[in-house]
């Protein structure tokens, strides 16, 4: 008899989730898993990237799975928050440049 759950906790391979491969790998093996419901937990993550937080969560909304974190500390969670926190569009406003004419 399989449980319906499945835990995976990050510390036991690593403390820093740095690249979006890692995200990657994580998620190639969840979407593999046979268990519908998974638990993520990062307690004892000294450090996630910006890069790292956007593959995750970006993978988490298009996984079959249902993903769900536990234990995540402070510095984790401020990450999360402002990955999901929308952008300001950045205007572009060209400057009127001086044309040199270059003579052969």
């Amino acid at each position: 008899m399989t449980s319906s759950n499945r835990n995976i906790t990050f510390s036991k391979v690593m403390k820093t989730l740095a690249l979006r491969s890692n995200a990657d790998l994580l998620f190639d093996s969840i979407e593999k898993s046979k268990q519908k419901h998974i638990s993520v937990d990062f307690s004892d993550i000294e450090f996630m990237s910006r890069s790292f937080a956007q593959q995750y969560l970006m993978r988490k909304k298009n996984s079959s799975k249902k993903v769900i974190e536990k234990s995540i500390p402070k510095d984790v969670a401020k990450m999360f928050a402002l990955v999901k926190k929308p952008r300001a569009p950045t205007a572009f406003k060209a400057k009127d440049f001086e044309i040199i004419k270059v003579s052969a």
